[in-house]
């Protein structure tokens, strides 16, 4: 096939031409996010249960899906968040699970539990990431009938682009109108809350009946006595007697429109807003769908006067964009470098098609990525940069090697036999990558539905390169004019190099060997040393790195049931310190341009807690794009922390960046117990003594008592007048609930009739007081009939797998410490006193950071099995059990340089670093089994140590030229100052350095490696070996 296609260059020529019209044809459409997709592996069952407390909910909500759910095939967790009036559950499915049938089971289990009367019908949905693209802000409207009608229409108008899955309306209440009864009043006419009820919904009614069939024709009859609008409802007729006397709802109530919810609301800069949260599907391109919805609001914008105003806010396509820029300008820059080394070493047209073994792999590999349904994100794009070595490395050797059997052969027979000569090598190194890549596709967990995106994306480019490489290059190299090179005429820097190698390369090499045995243990010694720097904590280990990100959050929760107005005030102190860090970074900006862009403040609003309502907030704060700011998001939040300043009645705060990744929280302790007081108290210390740590920048506990409750039971006395609990809890929830008594769409709007007591009671003496009517007609006090108890309670309650759980989480000093050693902190020091001081309760890691250890294990495991499929491949290619051995010790080595490069640039090992490193594998071995193949064809006799030599010297050039221009290539990302390539770094430092010592391991290591392992193994036997084999197929 190589032969064929170095002679018929038509093929070769219409094989790459192929390959980049397919490539290019597929860009356009291809889909570009943050972060690949995540597989939906959740149900989630949401049950309403208006008027109840937490604890209610927990009992008579949770506790019953639990024992419907626990044994159903597949559940791995279940976790059920209570909270006043409402409950949520979360089943996990256990992995390789079938999703279908997982849910069938869920809502089949759901569908059986008895829950109460007054419970709404339970919602039973698979759970599934939602792709935000951008929110928009209205503002400018007068009055929020007018603001709810217009937000409610342009999300209808939003929700019907293309590519957009959901418009959600948020940061305004729908309007609702609400029946305030006058107690006072009741009593004259001797009327219950319930009464009121009851009459409203058998006066007020909308309904089809049917139709008649008349002489003239078929006709629709509609019912249509419904109330729906203020006056109407005034007018209701409530008591009719038979004089024709009327009692109006009117003479009874107070009828308003009024918001549904007042303590939620939004402010952009200060004016009131209305939010549309813009997500897209799936499958759709998030900058192609921003596009369209923009054309969307431009028209919009274009229709109204000032101060009307759409302000899109957290638009997330920037990002994306701005990234990739970033990384495709980067990988630009970094091809223009290897182009120029290698027009050094070679003519300009070799040079040209060397290095246009990286585009043509690139496109190809998009095409096929776009056959599989895999996007342009972070991810993937890591993969690429990964690549990149691995590819230059192929060409290199395969171009290298033609150029040395020119000055033996004519071009064309140099092309076909220097590329079978190195192609055993090749296919080895493709597969050991394909070895140690493979298994990562099955990593479990949430980051291992991330991670697999890299080695798909990876071995689907080298597929491409080898392609490439092995029937299109040595076609163009073939194509040298007819002439071998001149070995008299060596360009420049080929001499320089073997200047290099002959005056001081082989001489160190030569020493090396003699002195063998302390050339092992000088390696293996700096090996340990630079384990050492990790062990120490000079080179710190992290999962993720965090992503920087152009927008900023503060969540904050105040003591549950606290006033508006004080949440008011905590908000207002954190937009003043705010203010200060942005007249204090704004110089520093490029142009002096002012360093926040908007503030969105959504009241009732927090994510980190449960329970929100009167005293959550969330503030959230777009910053300059990071390439123009010159600070760091972090920087930005660390200095606004400390700008705020105390924060009185705060139980929760959270100010960090708005983007999150696969990392999760840096510190996350889950603490179990069935005694809810227990867990209260246990989590309440852990959290005073993280708190005074100075590594660690916030903490916050999501389970907390403050509550205040009132509890009531009917005493011996309300039992002889006649009441009963359901009677009398059912007055009370009539006058303290309310009653929804009609519900309707108006426009594109939502609008429900609601009714309930109006705020009469100012204190405990009228609580007491409040009316109770008897079955008799009479009237008496609550405390008559009743006992009245304060006690304190929770505003939420969460459960997994039967137990009351407490979550203990926040964000550490990442220069400090990482989130490896303060897990282990919490768990060797921390938890020991708590569980003597508490035996009930139990601590462990929960959250992001048991499931990024319990991805790191796996990872682990399957680079184990990886590194097994790596000796399997050089066992059968060396026909031998040990050498393989030898041989994979270069892997390790090769950490030398990764860990040495993280340590001199300041960089934490992560994930990425991990992977970078990973990729090394096949470069390494393959530098290895080519340098085997040289020193098999040098060897004489019993002389390995010449052998060993003479491969060092065929194979320096080949091997710095493939090292340094992938480091040269990767030089932009490793000195580019923006904050969106930091990411990357780690991965690329790996690589980079990783290169370097693995080209110094191969040159300098291996032979002195080599020499000691046949000092103990004889060389004959070892050649005897394909010597034999060769016979044998000789006479096959």
């Amino acid at each position: 096939m190589i032969s064929y296609f170095v002679r018929h260059p038509v093929a070769a020529n219409l094989m790459m031409a192929v390959i980049c019209i397919l490539g290019i044809a597929v860009i356009s459409n291809i889909e570009r996010e943050t972060f690949p997709p995540f597989t939906a592996d959740s149900v989630g069952i949401s049950v309403s249960y208006p008027g109840a407390s937490a604890l209610d909910v927990d009992e008579e909500i949770c506790a019953p899906i639990e024992d419907a759910l626990t044994g159903t095939t597949s559940l791995d967790d279940l976790e059920c968040i209570s909270i006043d009036g409402r409950a949520a559950a979360t089943a996990e499915m256990a992995e390789g699970g079938d999703l279908i049938q997982f849910f069938n089971d869920i809502f089949s289990a759901v569908s059986g539990v008895d829950f109460p009367d007054d419970a709404e019908t339970p919602t039973v949905e698979v759970n599934s990431r939602a792709d935000l693209v951008a929110m928009v802000a209205i503002s400018g409207i007068a009055g929020k009938e007018g603001l709810i009608t217009y937000a409610d229409e342009l999300a209808d108008k939003l929700g019907a682009v293309p590519g957009v899955s959901d418009a959600t309306v948020s940061g305004i209440t729908e309007r609702e109108l609400q029946v305030r009864f006058d107690q006072q009043a009741l009593r004259r006419y001797g009327l219950s809350s319930r009464d009121v009820i009851d009459a409203i919904e058998a006066r007020s009614l909308r309904q089809p009946l049917g139709s008649a069939d008349l002489t003239e024709g078929s006709t629709v009859l509609r019912y249509v006595g419904a109330s729906r609008t203020v006056a109407d409802l005034e007018d209701l007729v409530i008591i009719e007697n038979e004089n024709g006397a009327q009692v109006m709802l009117s003479d009874l109530a107070r009828i308003t429109l009024e918001d549904a919810d007042d303590t939620e609301q939004s402010y952009i800069d200060g004016v009131q807003t209305a939010i549309i949260s813009i997500s897209k599907a799936a499958d759709e391109d998030s900058i192609r769908v921003f596009e369209s919805v923009s054309e969307v609001l431009e028209a919009e914008d274009a229709i109204y006067p000032a101060p009307f105003k759409l302000t899109i806010i957290n638009n997330m396509t920037e990002l994306i964009e701005e990234r990739l820029n970033l990384i495709l300008q980067n990988i630009a820059m970094g091809l223009a470098l290897v182009f120029v080394t290698m027009w050094l070493f070679f003519s300009l047209r070799e040079a040209l098609w060397i290095s246009a073994a990286l585009p043509v792999s690139f496109l190809g590999g998009l095409f096929l990525m776009s056959l599989l349904g895999i996007t342009i994100n972070m991810i993937t794009l890591i993969a690429l940069l990964m690549a990149v070595g691995l590819i230059m490395d192929d060409s290199i050797v395969i171009a290298e090697n033609i150029d040395k059997w020119r000055r033996k052969a004519p071009p064309l027979e140099a092309a076909a036999r220097g590329t079978m000569e190195v192609l055993p090598g090749v296919i080895s190194s493709f597969l050991t990558t394909a070895c140690v890549f493979g298994p990562l596709m099955f990593i479990s967990g949430q980051m291992g539905q991330v991670l697999k995106f890299i080695p798909m994306v990876l071995l689907i480019t080298l597929s491409l390169s080898l392609v490439e490489g092995f029937l299109i290059l040595p076609n163009h190299l073939s194509q040298g004019g007819g002439t071998p090179a001149d070995p008299q005429k060596p360009r420049p820097a080929e001499r320089a190099l073997g200047w290099v190698r002959d005056r001081w390369l082989l001489p160190v090499a030569s020493v090396l060997v003699r002195f063998r045995y302390l050339t092992f243990g000088a390696v293996l010694a700096a090996f340990l040393l630079s384990i050492g720097l990790i062990t120490s904590g000079q080179v710190k280990v992290i999962g993720f790195p965090q992503t920087e990100s152009d927008t900023i959050m503060a969540r904050v929760a105040l003591t549950s049931g606290i006033s508006r107005d004080r949440t008011v005030a905590t908000v207002d102190q954190l937009l003043d310190g705010l203010a200060q860090v942005d007249a204090e970074l704004t110089p520093s900006t490029k142009g002096g341009v002012p360093l926040v862009e908007r503030v969105l403040v959504q009241y009732s609003v927090n994510t980190n807690v449960t329970d929100n309502g009167s005293h959550t907030a969330t503030i959230t704060v777009d910053l300059l794009e990071s390439s123009a700011r010159n600070v760091k998001a972090d920087t930005v939040l660390n200095k606004w922390r400390v700008a705020a300043g105390p924060l009185p009645d705060v139980v929760q705060i959270s100010l960090a960046q708005a983007e999150a990744g696969p990392g999760g929280m840096d510190l996350d302790v889950e603490l179990q117990s069935r005694d809810l007081a227990e867990l209260e108290a246990a989590a309440s210390d852990l959290l005073a003594a993280l708190a005074v740590r100075g590594d660690v920048t916030e903490v916050y506990q999501d389970f907390y008592g403050g509550r205040n409750e009132l509890q009531i039971r009917l005493n011996a006395n309300g039992y002889a007048m006649g009441l009963t609990p359901q009677v009398l809890a059912t007055q009370l929830r009539d006058a303290f609930e309310g009653s929804e008594t009609d519900s309707f769409s108006l426009g594109a709007s939502e609008r429900a009739v609601r009714v309930q007591l109006a705020d009469t009671v100012a204190n405990m003496t009228e609580l007491e007081q409040f009316p109770i009517f008897l079955t008799n007609g009479g009237q008496t006090s609550l405390d008559a009939v009743a006992d009245l108890v304060p006690a304190a309670s929770y505003p939420n309650v969460t459960r997994k797998n039967g137990m009351a759980i407490a979550r203990v989480q926040g964000r550490i000093d990442r220069t400090a410490t990482t989130s490896t050693a303060i897990s282990a902190l919490v768990l060797e020091e921390l938890a020991p006193p708590l569980q003597d001081a508490y035996p009930g309760v139990e601590i462990g890691i929960g959250g992001a950071t048991e499931e990024q250890n319990e991805s790191q294990a796996s990872m682990m495991t399957a680079l184990g099995l990886g590194l097994v499929g790596v000796y399997v491949v050089l066992a059968f290619q060396f026909r031998s059990y040990s050498l393989p051995v030898v041989v994979m010790m270069s892997i390790p080595f090769a950490l030398i340089g990764t860990i040495l490069g993280h340590w001199a640039l300041g960089l934490s090992m992560s994930m990425p670093s991990l992977i970078g490193f990973a990729s090394l594998a096949g470069i390494v071995v393959n530098n290895a089994i080519l340098f085997l193949t040289f020193f098999q064809s040098h060897l004489e006799g019993d002389d390995y140590e010449s052998a060993s030599l003479n491969a060092v010297k065929d194979r320096f050039r080949p091997i710095f030229l493939s090292s340094s221009t992938t480091f040269i290539g990767l030089v932009p990302i490793i000195s580019a100052t923006s904050p969106q390539v930091q990411t990357l770094v780690p991965l690329v430092v790996s690589v980079a350095f990783g290169l370097l010592a693995a080209m110094v391991l191969v040159v300098l290591v291996l032979p002195a490696i080599m020499t000691i392992y046949f000092d103990v193994v004889s060389v004959r036997k070892w050649i005897a070996r394909f010597e034999q084999s060769d016979t044998a197929d000789a006479s096959a």
